[in-house]
């Protein structure tokens, strides 16, 4: 029983999505998925990004969702230490442990690669109101331009930075663990996407911030599925 509960991150759960998130980003580059999916946003919208300060997009989506995931990040914060000084050293304790810090992990990951990649969002580039060029990811863009923080995605993160509830439940509730799963992933698909009509971010900002938010805590439960509890053997 031991060793089904302390080795459960499998070769290919990695593997697929890592594979899958390249091949999506080739395409969208070489096809310019980025700017026909914003266009077809902002002409929707009557040329402009009319949802940009919109109650539902800006109010609900946005700022509305910030705060819940705020608050449930204390709370997972405050059942961490309430577990760990209840069940120092045990299994579950560590479960906790490694959640809130593919959580905060995520976001931070996501955070600090939007302060460096340099790329700007859809209101920003010229072709939809904005005053900027577009530069693509892999494009040289001049330093006389102003620095651009939008990839990844940051908002879509606070749905999908939850995958790693996926991780937490899967050795003890496969049930819970896919329902977290498709959870997760449908609040990061729908913030993404609120983000996307507001102008906020392109696709692929959405797709980058999806794979890390599944890599992070794939190799933090890993590396600590490494360690046997004795308590399981």
């Amino acid at each position: 029983m031991g060793n089904n509960l302390v080795v459960y991150v499998k070769r290919q759960w990695i593997v697929g999505p890592v594979i899958s998130c390249i091949v999506i980003s080739a395409l969208a580059f070489y096809w310019h998925w980025n700017l026909q999916i914003a266009s077809w946003f902002y002409q929707l919208e009557g040329g402009q990004w009319l949802l940009r300060d919109h109650f539902v997009t800006q109010t609900l989506f946005h700022k509305g969702a910030r705060l819940l995931n705020d608050a449930a990040v204390i709370l997972l914060l405050c059942i961490t230490v309430a577990v760990s000084v209840q069940y120092r050293g045990r299994w579950i304790s560590r479960q906790f442990l490694f959640l809130l810090a593919s959580v905060l992990v995520s976001f931070g990951l996501v955070a600090y690669l939007k302060s460096v990649t340099n790329m700007d969002c859809p209101w920003d580039i010229n072709l939809f109101g904005g005053s900027k060029p577009y530069y693509g990811l892999l494009d040289f863009k001049p330093s006389s331009i102003k620095l651009g923080k939008c990839y990844p995605a940051g908002h879509a993160s606070v749905g999908y930075a939850w995958l790693a509830l996926f991780f937490f439940f899967y050795p003890i509730n496969k049930s819970a663990a896919r329902m977290s799963l498709i959870g997760a992933l449908i609040l990061g698909v729908m913030l993404g996407i609120a983000q996307q009509l507001r102008g906020a971010h392109f696709f692929t900002d959405d797709v980058a911030t999806a794979l890390i938010c599944w890599l992070v805590p794939a190799c933090l439960f890993g590396l600590g599925a490494k360690q046997r509890d004795k308590e399981f053997e």
